[in-house]
């Protein structure tokens, strides 16, 4: 856990377990669904333990949809290119989609998404989709590309680009990539910012403490045996 006194452009060392966790909780404090809590958990893990900002960029995406209801960040249909009827498409349900329907990627110029939040968060979906197929796919967004195989990926971008907070998307199949690889690593760095942020949101998932619960919890009664 964070020591309290690390300030708050420290970082803290996490596994990938625990990050997956806590962005699983911090989705469903949103008042996403299980399934879709369960894809944010595993695509921001995903990038964190390729040493990409998986935990920042959802920390964006939380505080971007806060009080937004699901439908309203959700493909208006799967015609491309995608829309959301509030302007504004989630990578989470975005990249769900996609893995759902990924036929889409082969029309003509392949499959645009219009404004995407942290669209970094798409790219663990592509990597699945390519994975899965058996293809290779790229995605696109300003200033990044980032090459999707069966077995590894490889991003070009410039940082700044990387963490961006809102872009146009196209995700188009990919030939003749090169040899792409794609270390893991077993624990990672958040920010205490980011982590705070996150955890902020997951504490809306627990069940507040009532009296009954404090007096019927482990050591908890009202005779003192001592």
């Amino acid at each position: 856990m964070i020591n309290d006194r690390t300030p708050d452009g420290a970082s803290g060392d996490y596994s990938i377990g625990e990050i997956a966790g806590l962005i699983h909780k911090a989705y469903r404090g949103l008042g996403r669904p299980w399934g879709l809590a369960e894809e944010a958990g595993r695509a921001a893990a995903w990038l964190a333990s390729r040493g990409l900002p998986g935990p920042d960029m959802f920390a964006i995406l939380a505080r971007r949809f806060d009080g937004t209801d699901c439908a309203d960040c959700t493909p208006a249909d799967l015609t491309s290119p995608w829309k959301a009827v509030g302007g504004r498409l989630c990578p989470i349900v975005a990249g769900s989609s996609l893995c759902d329907a990924p036929a889409c990627i082969r029309e003509p110029g392949g499959l645009s998404m219009h404004a995407i939040v942290a669209p970094l968060l798409i790219v663990p979906f592509a990597a699945a989709v390519a994975n899965r197929t058996g293809s290779c796919l790229t995605v696109k967004w300003r200033g990044v590309q980032a090459d999707c195989a069966p077995d590894g990926h490889r991003i070009s971008a410039p940082p700044k680009d990387l963490a961006a907070d809102m872009a146009d998307v196209i995700v188009l199949p990919a030939e003749g990539i090169g040899e792409i690889g794609g270390q893991n690593r077993q624990r990672v760095q958040c920010s205490q910012t980011t982590f705070k942020t996150l955890d902020q949101f997951a504490h809306r998932t627990y069940v507040p403490e009532t009296e009954l619960s404090r007096l019927t919890g482990a050591g908890a009664g009202l005779t003192d045996n001592d």
